[in-house]
C-alpha cells in the first residue's frame, strides 16, 4: 500500500490561515511549521498542482509591480473539508529516521573519541535548538496575543523544547555510560 502524502495536508492546513503563494508557503513553512516538519519548493508546487487539479485550492496570477506574475492559492469549500475531516483522524506510526542514531547505532567501527565527540556535537545542537525555540517562544507569544492559534502553536513548541531537553540530557547520560563503560574495563 503505498504511503499517503502529508504534504496535501500540510499545504492545505496554511491555506486555511490566508491565501499564498507556494514561496509565502515555503516561507511560513520555515518560520512555523519547520521546527517539526519540513517542507522544500519541490514538494510545494507539485503539490499545489495536484490540489488545484483535484479542486481543493483555487490558483490565481497576480501582478507584482517589477517582479514576475505571482500565483496565489486558496483553499476552496472542498478543500476545507477535506482538510478538517483529515484532521478528525487518528495520526498514524510516526516513522523515526535519524542519521545520528544510526551512526550511533554502528558506532563500534569508530575509535571512542570519534563516538564521543559526535555525541558532544549533537548534544550542542540540541542545546542551540533549545534556545532557538525559547527565543522563538517570547517572539511568538509577544506578536500573535490574542491570536486563537497561539495556545496550540505554543503546545507544538513546548514539545520541541521537550525534546531538545531530551537529546541534551540523553547525551549526557551517554556520554557517562561510554565513561563508565572504559572505567569498567580498567579495572
Amino acid at each position: 500500500m503505498a504511503r499517503e502524502n502529508k504534504t496535501r495536508y500540510a499545504l492545505l492546513g496554511l491555506l486555511t490561515m490566508s491565501p499564498m503563494s507556494g514561496y509565502d508557503i515555503k516561507k511560513l513553512t520555515d518560520f512555523s511549521l519547520g521546527y517539526f516538519w519540513s517542507e522544500n519548493y519541490g514538494h510545494i508546487y507539485p503539490i499545489l498542482k495536484k490540489l488545484e487539479d483535484e479542486g481543493l485550492v483555487t490558483g490565481r496570477a497576480e501582478h507584482t509591480r517589477g517582479k514576475p506574475d505571482r500565483k496565489v492559492f486558496s483553499l476552496t469549500e472542498t478543500g476545507r473539508r477535506e482538510f478538517d475531516e483529515w484532521l478528525g483522524l487518528p495520526s498514524g506510526k510516526q516513522p523515526i529516521r535519524n542519521e545520528f542514531l544510526l551512526k550511533l547505532f554502528f558506532g563500534r567501527r569508530l575509535p571512542r573519541a570519534d563516538v564521543e565527540a559526535k555525541v558532544l556535537d549533537e548534544r550542542g545542537r540540541a542545546a542551540v535548538y533549545l534556545a532557538e525555540l525559547e527565543t522563538l517562544e517570547k517572539r511568538i507569544s509577544e506578536d500573535f496575543r490574542g491570536n486563537e492559534g497561539l495556545p496550540y502553536w505554543l503546545m507544538t513548541l513546548d514539545f520541541g523544547k521537550s525534546f531538545a531537553r531530551m537529546m541534551r540530557d540523553w547525551c549526557d547520560e551517554c556520554l557517562r555510560k561510554m565513561k563508565s563503560n572504559i572505567e569498567e574495563r580498567k579495572a
